[in-house]
Protein backbone atom coordinates (compact mmCIF):
# COMPACT_ATOMS: atom_id res chain seq x y z
CA UNK A 1 0.00 0.00 0.00
CA UNK A 2 1.41 3.39 -1.00
CA UNK A 3 2.05 6.01 1.64
CA UNK A 4 -0.21 9.05 1.51
CA UNK A 5 1.35 12.49 1.29
CA UNK A 6 -0.37 15.39 3.04
CA UNK A 7 0.62 18.97 2.28
CA UNK A 8 1.87 21.06 5.20
CA UNK A 9 -1.15 23.39 4.90
CA UNK A 10 -3.47 20.37 5.20
CA UNK A 11 -1.56 19.16 8.28
CA UNK A 12 -1.83 22.62 9.85
CA UNK A 13 -5.59 22.78 9.26
CA UNK A 14 -6.04 19.24 10.58
CA UNK A 15 -4.18 20.17 13.75
CA UNK A 16 -6.33 23.28 14.18
CA UNK A 17 -9.42 21.07 14.35
CA UNK A 18 -7.98 19.59 17.55
CA UNK A 19 -6.23 22.61 19.07
CA UNK A 20 -8.68 25.38 18.18
CA UNK A 21 -12.01 23.68 17.55
CA UNK A 22 -11.51 21.03 20.26
CA UNK A 23 -12.26 18.02 18.08
CA UNK A 24 -11.19 14.65 19.46
CA UNK A 25 -8.17 13.33 17.56
CA UNK A 26 -10.06 10.23 16.48
CA UNK A 27 -13.00 12.29 15.19
CA UNK A 28 -10.85 14.77 13.28
CA UNK A 29 -8.73 12.01 11.81
CA UNK A 30 -11.74 9.99 10.67
CA UNK A 31 -13.40 13.00 9.05
CA UNK A 32 -10.20 13.88 7.19
CA UNK A 33 -9.15 10.34 6.30
CA UNK A 34 -6.00 10.60 8.40
CA UNK A 35 -4.85 7.95 10.83
CA UNK A 36 -5.14 8.84 14.50
CA UNK A 37 -1.42 8.22 15.11
CA UNK A 38 -0.49 10.36 12.12
CA UNK A 39 -2.58 13.26 13.37
CA UNK A 40 -1.15 12.86 16.87
CA UNK A 41 2.37 12.95 15.36
CA UNK A 42 1.58 16.20 13.52
CA UNK A 43 0.23 17.72 16.73
CA UNK A 44 3.25 16.78 18.81
CA UNK A 45 5.56 18.06 16.06
CA UNK A 46 3.80 21.42 16.46
CA UNK A 47 4.28 21.51 20.25
CA UNK A 48 0.89 20.14 21.31
CA UNK A 49 1.06 18.63 24.82
CA UNK A 50 -2.24 16.81 24.91
CA UNK A 51 -5.86 17.51 25.76
CA UNK A 52 -4.99 18.89 29.20
CA UNK A 53 -4.21 22.24 27.61
CA UNK A 54 -7.80 22.79 26.48
CA UNK A 55 -9.47 25.22 28.86
CA UNK A 56 -6.95 24.85 31.66
CA UNK A 57 -3.92 26.98 32.36
CA UNK A 58 -0.53 25.31 32.15
CA UNK A 59 0.58 24.03 35.53
CA UNK A 60 4.15 24.83 36.53
CA UNK A 61 5.92 23.57 39.60
CA UNK A 62 7.88 25.99 41.73
CA UNK A 63 11.64 25.91 41.74
CA UNK A 64 12.36 25.54 45.45
CA UNK A 65 15.87 26.93 45.16
CA UNK A 66 14.69 30.18 43.59
CA UNK A 67 11.69 30.48 45.94
CA UNK A 68 13.58 29.85 49.19
CA UNK A 69 13.03 33.39 50.58
CA UNK A 70 9.29 33.12 49.95
CA UNK A 71 9.13 29.67 51.54
CA UNK A 72 11.03 30.84 54.63
CA UNK A 73 8.68 33.83 55.00
CA UNK A 74 5.65 31.52 54.68
CA UNK A 75 7.12 29.25 57.37
CA UNK A 76 7.71 32.20 59.70
CA UNK A 77 4.17 33.45 59.14
CA UNK A 78 2.72 30.00 59.82
CA UNK A 79 4.73 29.61 63.03
CA UNK A 80 3.62 33.08 64.19
CA UNK A 81 -0.02 32.17 63.49
CA UNK A 82 0.30 28.92 65.44
CA UNK A 83 1.91 30.76 68.37
CA UNK A 84 -0.91 33.33 68.37
CA UNK A 85 -3.93 31.09 67.71
CA UNK A 86 -2.99 27.40 67.38
CA UNK A 87 -6.62 26.24 67.12
CA UNK A 88 -7.78 29.06 64.85
CA UNK A 89 -10.42 30.11 67.37
CA UNK A 90 -10.07 33.89 66.93
CA UNK A 91 -12.58 35.60 64.60
CA UNK A 92 -9.99 36.81 62.05
CA UNK A 93 -9.12 33.16 61.42
CA UNK A 94 -12.68 31.89 60.78
CA UNK A 95 -12.22 31.55 57.03
CA UNK A 96 -8.85 29.86 57.41
CA UNK A 97 -10.32 27.45 59.95
CA UNK A 98 -13.21 26.61 57.61
CA UNK A 99 -10.80 26.02 54.72
CA UNK A 100 -8.61 23.73 56.85
CA UNK A 101 -11.63 21.76 58.04
CA UNK A 102 -12.93 21.46 54.48
CA UNK A 103 -9.55 20.23 53.27
CA UNK A 104 -8.70 17.90 56.15
CA UNK A 105 -12.04 17.27 57.87
CA UNK A 106 -11.91 16.74 61.60
CA UNK A 107 -8.65 14.77 61.38
CA UNK A 108 -6.74 17.73 62.81
CA UNK A 109 -9.21 18.08 65.68
CA UNK A 110 -9.18 21.88 65.56
CA UNK A 111 -12.69 22.27 66.94
CA UNK A 112 -12.31 19.73 69.75
CA UNK A 113 -8.92 20.80 71.11
CA UNK A 114 -8.60 23.57 73.60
Amino acid sequence: MARKYFAMAFQDEACKLVTEQHYAIATAGKQLGVGEQTLRYWLVKRGWKGPQQHGLPEFNLADITSEMDLLLQAKQDALALIAEDAHLQKPPHDKLRAAVETQFGQSLGLSRVG
